[in-house]
């Protein structure tokens, strides 16, 4: 009985990990002394990431340490969505490597988000 309720408990928990929404922040960050470009794209954020990115970005503008341009925030589901026959947004916008991330299991998304986190941080 014991088990059966932990192995439903686990079940609940995955299945409220995939329904919480995921998104994909793209924007073109201005760092250093030169103000030198560098496009940032960090895919498979939660909304609680969202906004420590966002916050985050919006301090070192407002400190004069870097700037920021052409903020985006899409829906990992959007992104998910075919523009043509075999093109969806996400490959649009992005190219072949985003595509293949998504194409991976939810799990295996988040283990390559958290990993891509912790190397930026």
């Amino acid at each position: 009985m014991i088990v059966n309720k932990n192995l439903q408990v686990e079940a609940e928990q995955k299945n409220q990990q995939k329904s919480k929404k995921r998104y994909m922040l793209s924007y073109t960050l201005f760092e250093g002394k030169n103000k030198s470009p560098r496009w940032i794209r960090s895919p498979f954020n939660n909304q609680e990431e969202v906004k420590e990115h966002i916050s985050y970005i919006v301090t070192q503008e407002l400190c004069g340490k870097d700037s920021f341009s052409n903020l985006e925030i899409i829906s990992e589901d959007d992104l998910d969505k075919k523009i043509e026959d075999t093109l969806s947004l996400r490959e649009y916008k992005f190219g072949k490597t985003y595509q293949n991330i998504a194409d991976r299991s939810f799990d295996e998304k988040l283990k390559i988000h958290n990993s891509i986190q912790e190397v930026s941080l």
